[in-house]
């Protein structure tokens, strides 16, 4: 049995969470998991300027290879280079 509250409520919560990680923590992962002893992978709602800016710098030190498929949710593949 469904009621028009349980229905937004649904909806509210597909809506903010398209990503296992939330929108602003995933940048904050990308260097505890580039560290990590193994690979990562996680998704997070969509793409943001500080995803993007901390896989660069990131990259920039050779710490680890990390690919970002865009789309809805975003997905986000970490290789720590000292594992391979």
């Amino acid at each position: 049995m469904s009621s028009p509250s349980m229905d937004r409520m649904a909806k509210a919560v597909t809506r903010c969470c398209d990503g296992a990680v939330e929108l602003h923590l995933g940048d904050q992962l990308l260097l505890p998991l580039s560290l990590a002893g193994g690979n990562s992978t996680f998704t997070t709602p969509r793409l943001t300027k500080h995803l993007m800016t901390n896989a660069w710098n990131i990259g920039q030190f050779a710490i680890a290879d990390i690919s970002i498929a865009e789309g809805t949710p975003c997905r986000v593949n970490i290789q720590p280079r000292h594992w391979r």
